[in-house]
């Protein structure tokens, strides 16, 4: 349901209620409503919230896109810090060492391993 997924959503990003009641303005209370299924946001208090957790409205709608928010945002990040590191030892010209290398081309298999592949 509705309030399941923005729960979901809210706990995988790290917002706690009182995060998000400040960011949308909408009392926790009223939060605790809409994630306990009592009560259905309106459109606008749905894109408020979503406004709020930077995320489109349709992550909420659609439960399988909401599912696999907290993997792509462990994939962003793993690609930014591991881009940012090359970009860093290529601008100053610097050599990797060993150990670095084989962590940044370990990112693949990190890819993997968050996206569910085994092989």
């Amino acid at each position: 349901m509705l309030g399941d997924n923005i729960k979901k959503i809210r706990e995988e990003l790290g917002f706690s209620i009182g995060d998000l009641s400040k960011k949308t303005g909408i009392s926790d209370n009223i939060i605790k409503e809409y994630e306990n299924n009592n009560k259905i946001p309106c459109s606008d208090t749905l894109n408020s919230i979503s406004k709020a957790m930077d995320i489109k409205v349709s992550y909420i709608i659609r439960p399988e896109l909401a599912t696999r928010i907290g993997k792509l945002l462990e994939v962003e990040n793993l690609l930014k810090n591991g881009l940012d590191e090359i970009i860093l030892y290529a601008f100053n010209k610097e050599y990797i060492s060993e150990s670095k290398a084989a962590e940044l081309m370990n990112i693949p298999l990190e890819l993997f391993r968050i996206l569910g592949n085994k092989k």
